[in-house]
C-alpha cells in the first residue's frame, strides 16, 4: 500500500516529465485500475436516460446506448454526457460540435478551426460542470478513434484544456489515468503531447501557487494549428513568450523561433519585434478587432527556413512544426511555384495526400478530389490557375498517389515521410521567404514620407565603396530610381531580397546581402506605405553597376523593412 501511494504521488506531482522514465506505467495502471473505466464517473448521466447523438440524415433516429456513449462518433450530441444542469445543455452540445470541427470530423477551414479551438477552452472556463463535460467529450472522441490525424488534433486540444481548465476532484483521477494509459499504446508523434498533458494537469491541480494578480494565460497558435498556453504578464516580451513555448515543446534552439501576427482574412503574417511588450501587442489586436471585426492570432514559427535543411526525427516538434510552416508557405505561394514544373507540383500534392490520407479518405477518387476546396489543400491556387483547360488534376494526383503508396515503406515514420515532402517544398521559388504583393513606385512627392534622404543614400554608397572598392568615388554618385512597375512580389529570406513579376513569376531584380555580391541591397527603411532601399544594380542600357533608389509600395511596407532588417542581422551579415 505504501509503495502504491508513493507511485501515485509521483505520477500526480511531476511537472518535469521524470515520472515517464522512472515509473513503470503498466504498474501504475494496476494501482489506478478503479479509474480506468469512464462509465464509473459519478456525474455521468445514466446510459438509459442519455438521448444520444443526432442522426446523420433528417429521417434517422441517431445512435445511443452504452456502445456509443463513451466512444468516438462523428455526429453532434442531442444532450450533454454529464449532469451539467439545464442551463448548460446548449453550451455542452455546441462545445462537442466545435470539437468535431477541431479534430477534423467536421469540415472547416484552418482559421475557423483555430478560432473554435479557443472557443472550446473558453466554454470550459465558464464553470466546473462544463469543464468536466468537455473533458469527458474529448476522452470519448479519443476512444476507438480510427483516424490518426483526428487523434493527434484531439490530444493537442486536451493539452490546451489541461493548461487552462482543471477538472473537478472527482474527475481528475479519471483524466489522469486516461492520459497515462494512452502513453502505453500511442503513436510516436503524440507521446510528447500526452506527457505534457499530464504535467500541465498536475500544475493546474496544484493551484495558482506561482501565479500573481498580474499573470494571465496567453494563447499561442502553432503552425500545425494546435495551441499552447503560457503564463505571462503585460510586460513579458515577445521573445520571452517564444522561449516559454520552446520550453514547453522541448525545443533547444530558441533564437530561431519568433512570434508572427496574423489577422483573419489576411494571408500576410507580420513579424513581431522580439523586444515588443505583450501588453502593447494585445492592445493592437483589440484595436484591429474593434475597427475591422477581425480576430488576430499570435503564431509561433521559425524566423525563416533554408534550403538544404533536413527534418531530424529525433526532434519531433521542431520537425513537425517546420513541415507545417513549409506546407502553409507552399499552399499560399503567390507565384508559379516549382520552377514552373507543374508535374513536380502534382507529385507534391500526391505526397501530401499520402500524409493526410485519413483526412482525405472519403475523397480518394478523381471526381471528388477535383473539388476546388480540396485541391487548394494540396496545391497552390496560382498553380491550379495555370493548368490547361480540361486538365484532370484529380486523376493525375490520384495516379501519383497510388504510385507513391506502392513505392513507400508503410512502416516509415510520419516524420520521415514529412521530410520527403519537405525536400520537394524546397524547390519552390518562394521557399523560406516573407512575401508582400505590391508595386515598384516613384519617389514619394511629400519628402516627409521618405525614409532615406538623398544625402543618406550617397553616404551609404560611399561607405560601401570604401569598404569593397578600396576608396570613395571621385565624384558624388547620382542616385537614379528603379523604374516603376506594378503587380510585383517582394520576397525576403536570409540570403537576398528579390522582386518577381506577379503574372509571369520571372525575377525582375535580385539583391544579395553578401558584401562580395555585385547586385546587392545596401541600406533600407520603411514609412507609411513605402519601403525605400539603396540598391546596386545594372542599368537597363549598361552593364555597369550603379546605385539606385528602389521604392516598394504596400500597406505593410514598414513590416517588410523590419523583416529585411531582422533576417539580415540574424543571418550574420554586417551593414
Amino acid at each position: 500500500v505504501t509503495l502504491q501511494k508513493h507511485i501515485r504521488h509521483r505520477a500526480r506531482h511531476t511537472i518535469a516529465g521524470r515520472v515517464f522514465a522512472e515509473v513503470d506505467i503498466e504498474e501504475l495502471m494496476l494501482v489506478d485500475e478503479a479509474f480506468s473505466d469512464l462509465s464509473q464517473f459519478s456525474n455521468l448521466k445514466p446510459v438509459a436516460q442519455w438521448r444520444g447523438h443526432k442522426a446523420e440524415w433528417i429521417f434517422g433516429f441517431g445512435e445511443k446506448g452504452a456502445s456509443v456513449m463513451l466512444k468516438h462518433n462523428k455526429n453532434p450530441l442531442k444532450e450533454a454526457l454529464t449532469k451539467v444542469g439545464a442551463g448548460f445543455e446548449s453550451s455542452a452540445c455546441s462545445a462537442f460540435t466545435n470539437i468535431l470541427a477541431v479534430m477534423g470530423d467536421k469540415a472547416e477551414s484552418e482559421l475557423t478551426r483555430a478560432n473554435l479551438h479557443s472557443e472550446i477552452v473558453d466554454i470550459a472556463l465558464h464553470g466546473q460542470a462544463l469543464a468536466d463535460e468537455i473533458y469527458m467529450q474529448l476522452m470519448k472522441q479519443l476512444t476507438d478513434n480510427p483516424q490518426p490525424r483526428s487523434i493527434s488534433r484531439g490530444w493537442k486540444l486536451v493539452l490546451s484544456l489541461c493548461q487552462q481548465a482543471c477538472p473537478s476532484g472527482a474527475l481528475h483521477e479519471f483524466v489522469h489515468v486516461f492520459c497515462m494509459k494512452a502513453l502505453t499504446d500511442c503513436a510516436a508523434e503524440n507521446k510528447q503531447t500526452i506527457e505534457q498533458c499530464i504535467s500541465a494537469l498536475n500544475v493546474t491541480m496544484a493551484g495558482p501557487a506561482t501565479v500573481t494578480a498580474e499573470t494571465f494565460a496567453f494563447q499561442v497558435l502553432l503552425t500545425d494549428q494546435s495551441h499552447r498556453y503560457v503564463q505571462v504578464t503585460e510586460t513579458t516580451t515577445c521573445q520571452q513568450v517564444a522561449e516559454l513555448v520552446c520550453q514547453q515543446l522541448r525545443i533547444s534552439n530558441t533564437s530561431e523561433w519568433v512570434l508572427n501576427l496574423v489577422t483573419e482574412g489576411y494571408n500576410v503574417q507580420r513579424l513581431i519585434p522580439r523586444e515588443a511588450f505583450l501588453g502593447q501587442m494585445l492592445s493592437k489586436t483589440r484595436m484591429i478587432k474593434k475597427e475591422t471585426g477581425k480576430a488576430s492570432w499570435f503564431i509561433f514559427k521559425r524566423l525563416s527556413l533554408q534550403r538544404g535543411e533536413i527534418l531530424d526525427p529525433s526532434r519531433q516538434y521542431h520537425g513537425t512544426l517546420t513541415y507545417y510552416q513549409a506546407l502553409r508557405d507552399f499552399l499560399q505561394c503567390r507565384l508559379p511555384c516549382v520552377d514552373r514544373d507543374r508535374f513536380i507540383c502534382l507529385d507534391i500534392a500526391a505526397m501530401i495526400l499520402y500524409l493526410e490520407q485519413a483526412h482525405f479518405k472519403e475523397h480518394l477518387d478523381p471526381k471528388s478530389l477535383n473539388r476546388p476546396e480540396l485541391l487548394t489543400q494540396l496545391m497552390p491556387a496560382a498553380e491550379l490557375a495555370r493548368l490547361p483547360p480540361g486538365f484532370d488534376c484529380g486523376a493525375n494526383v490520384i495516379e501519383r498517389y497510388q504510385k507513391f503508396c506502392a513505392s513507400v515503406d508503410r512502416r516509415e515514420s510520419r516524420i520521415v515521410t514529412m521530410n520527403r515532402v519537405f525536400q520537394y517544398f524546397q524547390k519552390s521559388t518562394l521557399f523560406g521567404c516573407y512575401c508582400w504583393e505590391g508595386s515598384l513606385s516613384t519617389r514619394p512627392s511629400n519628402k516627409s514620407h521618405e525614409t532615406i534622404s538623398d544625402d543618406r543614400f550617397r553616404a551609404a554608397y560611399i561607405s560601401w565603396a570604401k569598404k569593397t572598392r578600396g576608396g570613395a568615388p571621385k565624384q558624388p554618385p547620382q542616385v537614379d530610381e528603379v523604374k516603376p512597375q506594378g503587380d510585383v512580389v517582394l520576397a525576403i529570406n536570409f540570403q537576398e531580397m528579390a522582386i518577381y513579376d506577379r503574372k509571369s513569376g520571372d525575377p525582375v531584380y535580385r539583391f544579395a546581402f553578401a558584401d562580395f555580391a555585385e547586385e546587392r541591397v545596401v541600406v533600407w527603411g520603411g514609412r507609411g506605405r513605402t519601403m525605400q532601399c539603396l540598391v546596386l544594380t545594372k542599368d537597363d542600357k549598361s552593364p555597369i553597376i550603379s546605385p539606385k533608389r528602389l521604392n516598394f509600395s504596400h500597406p505593410g511596407a514598414t513590416d517588410a523593412a523590419y523583416a529585411l532588417d531582422t533576417l539580415y542581422k540574424h543571418a550574420g551579415w554586417k551593414r
